[in-house]
């Protein structure tokens, strides 16, 4: 799997934006859409906000009843959706009353398209950690949903934007005309990053469709010379981070991270907040998986499509308590570059280090 490097400037100022029709959806509330680049049809943009409200709603229920204090801490949902060569993100921050909107393209990176602004962390199930150091344990086992809690490391001296903790699940999907079946990788976790002098930890996903042509979709990464979508926010260091996966939820694919994060909005205001934060790719089929991964990586930097071999520094990712369908299983360690993987029961450490 390619893990996409590039964090870039975002620029709110140099958006290009576009007026949105009023509908039953937009209409009498209080709700900022910005389209950067595409504007989807009405009917697919008042599709996806109902989703989010809808969403918005239900994981808001859900924390309350798993987190007794949480009435009284202030939350943040934040759901990403990619369907086809359009991005959508809305937020709904604690610190304010409106509802935001983006539509954006989405860059389909081929396999044989690597840059020298993007990086490669390969997670498939070799023995090694092909263009970059980390560690990987498995369970080989065919499954829906895959929970467990990432504990981020409260220092690391991993590079920005090349420091992984995340799991995910190789498997059996569509292509993306969604007519012939493929083995698909799919990366799902956190990223770090301290972009705008701040440590934080960002969800992202990396789905690769299962040839070059359909190449990888990295939801969370605008075109440049635009920024992720989270922007400053991120998970708060040395904190659990709760993860979700879902291999396969209305023909779907879906990461959700639940945990503090530094801010209310992805524009920095406010304080620590409860971020939910779901990502989905549309209309991947998943029918099976053959195993579930997890791991803790560096990667290289990759100049005229090189892995230049610089991969350095230490992160440990602790993955706990994992479940796979509400069952426990023990993973086993299979891929270890200048790191250590310790196993207990359901939980895995693996500590990086160059």
């Amino acid at each position: 799997m390619i893990l996409k490097k590039g964090i870039c400037l975002m620029v709110l100022s140099s958006m290009l934006l576009v007026p949105t029709i009023a509908s039953a959806e937009t209409e009498g509330s209080n709700i900022e859409i910005q389209s950067e680049g595409i504007k989807p049809a009405q009917e697919k943009l008042d599709s996806f906000i109902s989703k989010a409200r809808n969403l918005s709603e239900e994981y808001s229920t859900s924390n309350k009843q798993q987190t007794n204090n949480l009435n009284s801490i202030p939350e943040t949902f934040n759901y990403t959706f990619v369907e086809g060569d359009t991005g959508y993100f809305y937020e709904k921050s604690s610190v304010s009353a409106d509802e935001y909107v983006l539509t954006y393209p989405i860059e389909y990176l081929a396999q044989n398209e690597i840059t020298s602004n993007q990086s490669e962390v390969t997670a498939a199930a070799s023995d090694t950690i092909p263009s970059g150091i980390g560690g990987r344990a498995t369970v080989q086992k065919n499954g829906s949903i895959n929970t467990f809690v990432i504990r981020t490391p409260a220092t690391t001296t991993g590079p920005t934007a090349r420091t992984y903790i995340y799991g995910g699940f190789s498997g059996v999907g569509k292509d993306k005309s969604g007519t012939s079946n493929r083995t698909i990788e799919a990366d799902m976790g956190l990223v770090f990053s301290n972009a705008y002098g701040v440590n934080k930890w960002q969800p992202t996903i990396n789905y690769y469709w299962g040839s070059e042509g359909d190449g990888h979709t990295v939801p969370g990464n605008r075109i440049s010379p635009y920024n992720e979508i989270w922007y400053k926010n991120g998970y708060v260091p040395g904190k659990d981070v709760d993860v979700t996966i879902y291999r396969n939820l209305g023909n779907n694919t879906r990461l959700s991270t639940r945990g503090y994060a530094l801010y209310a909005d992805h524009e920095g205001n406010g304080t620590n907040t409860y971020l939910t934060a779901v990502t989905e790719i549309a209309n991947t089929y998943v029918s099976s998986t053959s195993s579930w991964k997890y791991l803790a990586t560096i990667a290289d930097t990759v100049v005229n499509k090189v892995p230049q071999g610089d991969a350095a520094g230490q992160v440990t990712g602790i993955l706990s308590n994992i479940l796979i369908d509400s069952s426990a299983y023990t993973p086993v360690s299979n891929g270890t570059d200048f790191a250590n993987v310790t196993i207990s029961s359901n939980n895995v450490t693996i500590k990086v280090s160059k």
